[in-house]
């Protein structure tokens, strides 16, 4: 069985930008989704990867509300 291919979303927080590397595509979705409601992106369907609009702009507040999800999503994995 071949390895889960890895998923990239790119996260800006008051300039300094990264990338997390997400393994398989139901965590990259996962994680896609819950950062597109938190910044209140409309939810239209996209291709997964897009490379267009897998970046966000997080404030101190939605960073640590997307630190916690990801720890609730590592916890139950």
């Amino acid at each position: 069985m071949p390895p889960p291919k890895v998923y990239k979303l790119t996260i800006d927080h008051y300039g300094v930008h990264w990338d997390v590397r997400l393994r398989g595509k139901k965590r990259f979705l996962q994680e896609r989704a819950f950062l597109d409601q938190l910044v209140g992106y409309p939810p239209v369907p996209r291709p997964a990867p897009d490379p267009t609009s897998d970046y966000y702009m997080l404030s101190d507040e939605q960073l640590d509300a997307y630190i916690e999800f990801r720890k609730k999503i590592k916890r139950s994995a």
